[in-house]
């Protein structure tokens, strides 16, 4: 009976070693997984800024996208107005010369040209016309003017040269007055041809 009772209280102290371990892992493991639910719990904080922080820039982006999409139609808009008063069928006035400045006879009309001159070769060209002038007669005096820009040098007429013409319009404060009168008014004009170097340079 001794034998059995002392077998008896050493399977007890075995099973409750056992025990005590069991309890100790378990403990373990939930600390572990509260330290996972953290951690899901902080990503998905994480997770949440980034997708709010995402839809601002979007949002951002697309404003910045359509302000930009209605300054291109607004050039656009005005480059085609450009290009219809240049398109338009001129009849042709005169020009009376004078040394390096061409003045219209009818109308205040100046045309400079201007070089830049490097060891005896032109490394840059530009000539300019302004002037004020009738709103009626500014296709006339345009075409007049990009013709009297090839007459000294038909060379620029050729494809391989490469020429780029700016049109500037200004309304006078004289044309104000002309427009309270329903008369057309005057309007000041700038056109502005310019040459790089990349093409042959052009005799003075």
């Amino acid at each position: 009976e001794k034998g059995l009772e002392r077998s008896l209280r050493d399977t007890e102290q075995q099973y409750h070693m056992q025990l005590q371990n069991l309890e100790a892992e378990i403990e373990c493991l939930e600390k572990e997984l509260l330290e996972v639910r953290r951690g899901i719990e902080k990503q998905l904080q994480e997770h949440e800024i980034l997708l709010n922080t995402r839809m601002k820039l979007e949002e951002e982006i697309a404003t910045y996208r359509s302000l930009l999409e209605q300054e291109e139609n607004r050039k656009n808009t005005s480059r085609s107005c450009v290009l219809t008063l240049l398109f338009c069928t001129p009849s042709i006035s005169a020009f009376s010369f004078t040394d390096g400045v061409k003045k219209h006879e009818t109308e205040k009309v100046e045309l400079m040209t201007k070089q830049a001159i490097l060891d005896g070769n032109i490394m840059k060209e530009s000539a300019e016309a302004h002037g004020t002038v009738q709103t009626e007669k500014v296709d006339e005096v345009i075409k007049e003017w990009e013709g009297s820009f090839f007459k000294d040098n038909p060379r620029l007429r050729k494809k391989s040269v490469s020429l780029r013409f700016d049109l500037h319009l200004a309304a006078t404060d004289e044309g104000c007055l002309h427009t309270k009168k329903k008369t057309l008014p005057d309007i000041e004009v700038r056109l502005v041809m310019r040459r790089s170097c990349s093409i042959p340079s052009i005799k003075p």
